[in-house]
């Protein structure tokens, strides 16, 4: 005999066996990882944009975390690759770090060539920023993971 956890959604209470409560655990794992590093990392720059005092090692923690998460998250993509697709269809570099640097270069919004190359990764990396905060409002059974399914990122960007 299995045992149950009861689970509430939207008002109605239902029961789901622990094994699949484990699986369903261990699956979204990464997916709440970096819901939970975007969401941090969103707050913190946002208080910063405010104005306020933040301490220099609580954001680069943040960012470390983001950095690391999302990073998985793209290994996840290259390793296994979408659904119907074959692994290694990830093939554009994702070296997240190397991003977030690059667009810590100071006045790089004044000099031409830097703003023509680093405005649409600035802009990229705001939508997907977006996108995950749309995502994880959403919920984790109705949001697009699933990177070509999600045709206006792809379009965009």
């Amino acid at each position: 005999m299995t045992n149950h956890i009861k689970k509430k959604v939207t008002g109605m209470p239902f029961t789901v066996s622990e094994e699949v409560f484990e699986i369903q655990t261990q699956a979204f794992t990464p997916l709440t990882d970096v819901f939970l590093a975007n969401k941090n990392f969103y707050n913190i720059k946002q208080l910063i944009n405010k104005g306020h005092a933040v301490p220099t090692f609580r954001f680069d923690a943040l960012e470390e975390e983001f950095v690391k998460k999302n990073t998985r998250m793209c290994e996840i993509f290259r390793d296994y690759g979408p659904l119907g697709a074959g692994p290694g269809t990830l093939t554009h570099p994702f070296n997240i770090r190397q991003m977030l640097t690059v667009l810590k270069i100071c006045e790089w919004k004044e000099c031409h060539p830097f703003s023509f190359y680093l405005t649409p990764l600035e802009d990229a990396i705001s939508a997907v920023v977006q996108e995950l905060l749309d995502m994880q409002k959403a919920g984790l059974l109705r949001s697009k993971y699933i990177v070509p399914a999600n045709t206006e990122l792809v379009e965009k960007y």
